[in-house]
Parts: structure tokens; sequence; C-alpha cells
């Protein structure tokens, strides 16, 4: 879930703690069933309306869908809404430096990854550290 992700760098940017992997349980049970039952339904027709033939009317269809997809990037801001208010109890600490705030970001990213995958694989690994180096540039700016 690429919200997760965001909020897996975002918390450790404004100085949170490292999240551990049981509270991305809690996190990934709490968010599931709007993940599940609005985005995920939204995108599905969004998707079917766009590739069905059968049900493709032109303007009038492009319309809707076009519709179904600002819900969709709405169901999404929800979620992140839902992720905000979760992480008010991890931020504890007030000062810590860029390179603890880094560090935090590669810690949440490696311990969301390992609790939905179980593992991290070179590739993996890879586009944590790709994304902890951005998020130090995003930081220093």
């Amino acid at each position: 879930d690429v919200n997760i992700l965001l909020y897996c760098c975002w918390v450790a940017s404004e100085g949170a703690v490292v999240i551990k992997p049981a509270e991305f349980n809690e996190i990934i049970e709490a968010i599931e069933p709007w993940q599940s039952f609005v985005v995920r339904g939204l995108r599905k027709i969004r998707l079917d309306m766009k590739k069905e033939e059968l049900i493709c009317f032109g303007k009038m269809s492009d319309d809707l869908r076009a519709s179904i997809k600002q819900c969709e990037i709405e169901g999404e801001r929800i979620e992140q809404m839902i992720l905000y208010q979760s992480g008010q109890k991890l931020f504890v600490k007030k000062s810590i430096q860029t390179s603890e705030r880094i560090g935090n970001a590669r810690a949440n990213l490696r311990n969301y990854i390992e609790t939905i995958s179980g593992s991290i694989n070179e590739t993996t690994d890879n586009l944590i550290q790709t994304i902890s180096n951005d998020l130090m540039a995003t930081i220093n700016r």
C-alpha cells in the first residue's frame, strides 16, 4: 500500500519513533476494510469501465469514469487521514537529527515490507535505500 510507504517516511521525517512490526499489523488491520471495500472497489469499477467495451459509451461513460477516479482519490485521501490520526501516538521525540530521522524511515520501510512479505530481497533493499536518499534530500531542503 503506497499510502503506508508514504506514512513510513512521513512519521520519521516528523521525528516519530520507529514503528514496530506489531504496530504495522494494527495499522494494516485499521485501514484494510477501507482499502478493500472503498478504494479497491472504486478502482476496480473505474478500470473495468476502461477496458470493458460493452460498457464504453463515449463521453458519457468517460465522464462517469472520471468522477469515479475522483472518488477513488478522495478515498485514498481519507485513508491517509486515518493513518495520520493513528500516527499521532508515535510522536514522542521532539528534536532528533536528520540522520536519525532517515534511519527511522529506513527501519519503518523495512519493518512494513517484512510485515507484509516476510523478508527483504536485494531489489527491495535497493528501493528502501533510494527512498531514504530521496527523503534525506527532501528534509534537507
